[in-house]
């Protein structure tokens, strides 16, 4: 294959010092990017017409070859991700959740503008796939179970599109969202009037977002799944920005123990599905330093194992070696931590059913004491970074508490006190060491739309599904002020 492009004008000699003789067409070509990358200043965009032009053999599939090529497109990427931001990006309206984070004089002023005085105000998720949005129209709501074929599959995914849209469309739902995450489907859909009709919840979103005041803001955010894999990635993300997107969450699952990774001090070393976890998560630095370069916020979802009951504190040391590889790759691909929002699952250490058959008191006091061993954790990975050992290390701009899924069978999910107790823990930890709680609720189908709103819907109880919808948003805000006030008088 031969590239023409401006990139090989000049004649550079290809020295592979480094990943030892490189001989098939395709290195050759990822050895001159490389090393034309690291010599010129060269804006992304032109930059990306000659990745085009490679893509269809970008996928790495092991090996030395593999090895070979990750290596040469790592430092690619790398000045790719530090070529500057998007000019797309500068038109980007002062409402915009970027230009909160840009404009705060703190981060406390920040998170308090984006998630209320306490951290009240939420996330709604609703990044689920096609295939798990169509699982729960017909096993949660019971909607047209009888008929499973294509055509009645589309209609049901337009159905739900119209239930959201309609769930949206509530003034009152704005007092406890701030956020909503979508799924990619969508987001960027097509002329075609069935994909039209998709798009309906957000278009309903970014209509309430228009009319909200300064003290209420609400943002639009997309769950980006192919962000390990994807070529034009800032193509995909300036689509995201025309759309409306304002956040980009990207989920990084780091597998399981025993099946995908080895014990805590080696699991960063080892190799998993042909890439190092290392390798991973210096993708997803550089994924979500491409964000901050479009004026998106990256949300960074890592997840490692967390019930793990054997060896003891094994799920906390897990938690604590990603956390800090993570921090570890940020700083070196420049990702402004003030600037993005960070999930993880709690380190648990016990399973599903162990925690479910614990006292009410007893899981409090487990909850509590874990989040504020990873505040600590993630204070401790931040400060280890700071140039200034003095001064607390500056942290995230919030945090989310993952609470595991209820479907399959085997449920991970936390009780809804240990996730609380989880949450109040790190903000009580947090209030004491950057002065403002850092930590926010996210729901989805588990809290949130629960299989009764879905079923009001199909029953034609329209009103009465999103005044339920909203009433679960509520009583979690309520959740939220209500255990905060109590801490602070005791």
């Amino acid at each position: 294959m031969k590239i023409r492009s401006f990139i090989f004008s000049k004649f550079i000699s290809l020295e592979c010092t480094n990943v030892g003789t490189l001989t098939s067409p395709l290195q050759k070509e990822q050895q001159l990017l490389s090393l034309q990358a690291s010599r010129e200043t060269i804006g992304f965009e032109r930059m990306r017409v000659v990745r085009s032009r490679i893509s269809t053999t970008a996928v790495f599939k092991g090996g030395m070859l593999g090895a070979a090529l990750l290596l040469c497109t790592s430092r690619l990427e790398r000045v790719l991700a530090l070529s500057g931001p998007s000019k797309v990006a500068s038109s980007n309206s002062s409402r915009s959740l970027w230009n909160i984070f840009e404009t705060a004089e703190s981060p406390a002023q920040a998170f308090r503008t984006i998630f209320g005085e306490h951290g009240e105000r939420g996330e709604y998720m609703d990044g689920y796939s096609e295939t798990a949005m169509m699982d729960r129209c017909l096993e949660d709501y019971k909607w047209n179970q009888n008929d499973e074929s294509n055509q009645q599959m589309d209609n049901l995914a337009l159905e739900r599109a119209a239930m959201m849209s309609h769930l949206y469309d509530n003034d009152e739902l704005w007092k406890y969202v701030c956020l909503v995450a979508f799924a990619e489907h969508y987001v960027l859909t097509s002329d075609k009037q069935e994909e039209n009709l998709l798009a309906r919840p957000l278009e309903t979103v970014l209509k309430h977002q228009s009319k909200r005041s300064s003290e209420t803001p609400i943002f639009a955010g997309v769950v980006f799944r192919n962000w390990e894999t994807c070529e034009l990635l800032r193509s995909k993300l300036n689509d995201y920005k025309t759309a409306g997107i304002d956040y980009v969450r990207l989920e990084c699952n780091l597998g399981n123990k025993g099946r995908d990774i080895g014990p805590p001090s080696k699991f960063l070393l080892e190799t998993n599905n042909d890439q190092s976890i290392r390798t991973r998560l210096q993708r997803l630095a550089l994924v979500a330093k491409e964000c901050q370069n479009c004026e998106l916020v990256p949300v960074v979802l890592l997840q490692v194992p967390w019930r793990e009951e054997e060896p003891p504190n094994v799920s906390l040391e897990y938690f604590q070696e990603a956390v800090q590889g993570l921090v570890d790759q940020m700083i070196k691909y420049r990702v402004d931590n003030q600037k993005m929002l960070f999930e993880t699952r709690p380190p648990m250490g016990i399973s599903a059913s162990k925690e479910a058959s614990l006292s009410g008191p007893e899981r409090v006091a487990l909850g509590t004491n874990i989040g504020r061993t990873m505040l600590r954790t993630i204070g401790g990975a931040l400060s280890s970074s700071s140039s200034n050992k003095e001064q607390p290390p500056t942290p995230f701009g919030g945090f989310c508490v993952a609470g595991g899924s209820t479907k399959g069978s085997n449920p991970t999910a936390m009780q809804d006190d240990t996730q609380n107790a989880v949450r109040q823990g790190m903000r009580n930890e947090a209030v004491a060491l950057w002065g403002f709680p850092f930590c926010f609720w996210e729901m989805g189908a588990k809290l949130m739309l629960q299989p009764q709103v879905g079923e009001l819907w199909g029953a034609g109880e329209r009103e009465k599904a999103r005044d339920l919808f909203c009433a679960n948003a509520k009583a979690l805000a309520d959740e939220i002020q209500t255990s905060f006030s109590e801490d602070n008088e005791t």
